[in-house]
């Protein structure tokens, strides 16, 4: 159970999980035109919206609001509350329009009116509970959250040690596509961070001290007289001092100024020695580097990237004298210090010589002697957008054929008709996810239906879905203006196109096309039930035996692992007992237990099933990568033959089988999303707005 700020939060199914990204199945579609990318810090949530692939993942927009509180979580509605923490560029891409409704239904109708349904967010964390409270926004939200790790951005072999603050390595990793290495990134946040990389890009360590609020913080609350000083006071004492050319005092007359003085006197102190530190390594490494060999040269990427935010091509013939001049600087440059974070300002302030005149004191000329300073109050996001552009960029690279194809798929609308009350009803759906499995053929299809409801398609499950969908099109003829007729004909269009596509690489899907439409049809019917999920009990994920199989050592899967579908996220667990059948007319059922403590009994097609997406998914199962031991404890990571028999013996699936656990032609409805576990009624009474909010919403350094 996660908490945010002591309110408990229920880790429900249906609640946006973030998880750890797993490259290449993190990347975002090529037909993704937005990303969302937040930094959980300690007080405050940092967020952008980047540009999709084509954009290089770059962020556009930036905006940054409180951590959640306790009043909002405790209000219950999720979407309500995300609502406060959008901009309008976010609500667009969240909601489909500026000045649409803000809650679930309006984000399950955008979710279908795009070319890719789940929105991709990317999370770096330094702080769970501002981490859980960010699943809690997105709870209501068709969307799919990754969690990046340290690793992403540098390895340990770079120098990342073991507990580095992954902002840390995220500014490290931005600095490093505007500024040549060596570099220095100073983040004046809660916690003031500066961290150096050496002429190689290996990190080269760092250190942590406290921020100004953090400092003026624990002064007043570890002493029972001094005041509390707010941000505000500090900033208007500086902007004083320097309109003044009179500095601050360090012998101050007064408590506030006395505390504000020594507060940024030690600052700008713990700044400076690690300047004269890391200016003094650079030095020692240039004197050690092999003649003729050049340290400072901007990487082909960053030259980019500067070219494209600085001067025109045209213009790269032109250099002014004052240009020559600062090329001539520029090959005595040692190292570039860049400053980020809300207190950046003011660092950058304290490390001119003179202190820019908010101290009396100076600091030799000879100390920043080939040191430039940088200011980017968002350089988190940037680098958040350069792992993503680089992961996307490598997996593109390997993408197999068949990767090709289920790239074009995600995105693609559907239609599938089920029973209500005995007549025939069409629901209308796009493909959110694919489960790949060795081949195309073996792929499930994740169908997130415009009604919220969602399962899981066979190959050719899909093709019927695409067939049908052609001959349908889209069910909003009320809303039918020009614009919107052609974003239909073009939707029909594709899935016309993807449905050819997949008779030309499929031999399971050409082989079902030429099977005569009445035959199909006996194996492509479902009912659909009510789809509001029960919030009274938790989930038991019971499955109704519904085949059967032949027998063969039914104990002997007892200790196999294996994997199913929740929504488009896998779960793991082990095959516990073995339950023999009491009646002629009963089954077969294996009871299943798995990781997270929830129970289910499968009938032998659905034990096939999870043994087979567990041969598929393997390598993600975090219980047998830790204990390294196989199932029935044999050592390996292979599954026992067990497995092998109950896949081979078990009769083919129907082609628009549901994944276990969800509607077949013996079902009464078609799937609704999993019901979360219990948890308390959501209170009626509205949440707060937050301190600040997104008119904070900024679109550039």
């Amino acid at each position: 159970m996660a908490t945010v700020n002591n309110v408990a939060v229920s880790e429900h199914r249906d609640l946006a999980k973030i998880t750890d990204a797993v490259w290449p199945n993190a990347c975002p579609s090529k037909h993704e035109d937005q990303v969302l990318s937040i930094v959980c810090g300690n007080t405050h949530l940092q967020w952008a919206l980047h540009l999709g692939i084509n954009g290089h993942f770059l962020p556009q927009l930036f905006w940054r609001t409180p951590a959640l509180n306790s009043d909002e979580i405790a209000a219950g509605d999720p979407c309500s509350v995300l609502e406060r923490y959008l901009p309008g560029g976010g609500h667009e891409l969240v909601f489909g329009s500026q000045t649409a409704a803000s809650d679930k239904a309006q984000a399950a109708k955008a979710s279908s009116a795009r070319r890719v349904p789940l929105l991709s967010v990317y999370v770096v964390s330094t702080n769970p509970d501002n981490e859980a409270g960010c699943e809690f926004l997105f709870r209501d939200i068709p969307c799919r959250m990754y969690r990046l790790q340290s690793s992403d951005f540098f390895s340990k072999e770079q120098g990342a040690y073991e507990g580095m603050g992954i902002d840390r390595l995220a500014n490290i990793k931005a600095a490093s596509k505007f500024y040549p290495y060596p570099l220095m990134v100073i983040d004046g946040g809660t916690a003031m961070t500066y961290t150096g990389a050496d002429a190689k890009g290996n990190i080269v360590g760092g250190g942590i001290y406290p921020g100004f609020a953090a400092s003026f913080r624990a002064l007043h609350d570890y002493t029972g007289a001094l005041p509390f000083i707010a941000q505000e006071e500090m900033n208007k004492m500086i902007g004083e001092a320097i309109a003044s050319t009179d500095p601050l005092p360090l012998f101050a007359n007064d408590t506030k100024s006395a505390m504000i003085t020594t507060g940024i006197k030690a600052m700008a102190e713990v700044c400076w020695g690690a300047v004269a530190e890391f200016r003094k390594m650079v030095l020692q490494d240039k004197e050690n580097a092999p003649k003729g060999t050049t340290t400072n040269e901007k990487s082909k990427d960053a030259m980019e990237v500067e070219g494209e935010n600085g001067k025109d091509k045209d213009d790269d013939n032109k250099q002014t004298t004052e240009e020559k001049e600062s090329e001539k600087d520029s090959d005595n440059l040692l190292f570039t210090i860049c400053l980020t974070g809300g207190d950046g300002d003011v660092i950058a302030r304290l490390l001119e010589t003179d202190h820019n005149g908010i101290l009396s004191s100076y600091v030799p000329v000879d100390a920043r002697k080939g040191v430039e300073l940088a200011k980017h109050k968002h350089l988190s996001h940037y680098g958040i957008g350069q792992v993503i552009d680089e992961k996307t960029t490598a997996g593109q690279a390997l993408k197999s054929d068949d990767d090709k194809i289920r790239e074009e798929i995600v995105g693609q609308r559907v239609a599938k008709k089920f029973k209500i009350r005995s007549e025939d009803k069409i629901f209308r759906g796009s493909i959110a996810a694919v489960a790949d499995a060795d081949t195309l053929d073996k792929d499930w299809f994740y169908v997130r239906y415009d009604d919220g409801d969602t399962e899981h398609l066979t190959i050719t499950g899909l093709y019927d879905g695409l067939v049908l969908y052609k001959e349908v099109g889209e069910d909003n003829q009320e809303e039918l203006t020009e614009a919107v007729a052609e974003k239909n004909k073009k939707k029909v269009e594709q899935a016309s196109d993807t449905a050819k596509l997949l008779v030309q690489t499929s031999e399971e899907v050409k082989k079902y096309a030429e099977t005569p439409a009445e035959e199909r049809n006996k194996t492509n019917s479902a009912r659909k039930r009510n789809a509001a999920p029960s919030k009274s009990a938790p989930p038991t994920k019971v499955a109704k035996a519904k085949t059967t199989a032949k027998k063969q050592n039914p104990i002997s899967h007892v200790g196999l692992r294996i994997a199913k579908y929740f929504g488009d996220e896998v779960y793991f667990g082990t095959i516990k007992k073995y339950i023999q059948p009491t009646g002629k007319k009963d089954e077969d059922l294996w009871h299943i237990v798995y990781d997270d403590d929830d129970q289910e009994d499968y009938d032998a097609k659905d034990l096939r099933k999870a043994i087979a997406l567990y041969k598929s998914n393997k390598g993600l199962d975090k219980v047998s990568r830790v204990t390294g031991v196989a199932e029935h404890g044999a050592e390996g990571d292979e599954q026992s033959p067990a497995a092998e028999d109950a896949m081979e013996t078990e009769p083919a699936a129907d082609d628009t089988a549901a994944a276990p656990g969800e509607a077949t032609a013996d079902d009464e409805s078609k799937p609704a999303e999993e019901a979360p576990p219990a948890g308390e009624s959501a209170a009626e009474a509205p949440a707060p707005a937050p301190e600040a909010t997104a008119a904070e919403a900024s679109t550039g350094d």
